[in-house]
């Protein structure tokens, strides 16, 4: 079982997000912001973040603290707004993998088990999980 936080500030999205990786077993934090997440969780218990990339505190800004912080801990960013410029971009940063919205619950699935079994800062250079 992984310790997951979910982050989104629309809450239909960050439930069912929510409730997806639950029945998978795991346990998660879930915020609408990353300001609050930030402020609330210990990161040395995070196995993975998925968070929204456009939020009052974006994905990529919260990303950025994360390193600031030293804090090493993998990320999945979900997007409505994601083009192969944003996933270069988002994969220079460290973000493990990234998911188009609408995307299906088993390509949630999928990700978050092919990021979680990877080693730390694994990623095919595309912000797209190894095959």
């Amino acid at each position: 079982m992984a310790k997951i936080v979910v982050m989104d500030d629309e809450d239909t999205i960050r439930t069912a997000v929510t409730k997806v990786i639950e029945r998978e077993g795991h346990e998660v934090l879930a915020f609408p912001d990353a300001a609050a997440a930030l402020e609330e969780v210990n990161w040395d218990e995070i196995d993975l973040v998925v968070s929204d990339l456009v939020m009052p505190t974006p994905g990529d800004q919260f990303v950025l603290i994360l390193q600031q912080e030293g804090v090493d801990v993998p990320v999945i960013i979900l997007s409505a707004n994601l083009n192969e410029e944003r996933i270069q971009y988002l994969s220079e940063l460290g973000v493990a993998h990234t998911l188009s919205k609408p995307f299906e619950f088993a390509q949630l699935i999928e990700a978050t088990n092919q990021v979680r079994s990877r080693p730390p800062g694994g990623s095919d250079g595309e912000g797209h999980p190894e095959a």
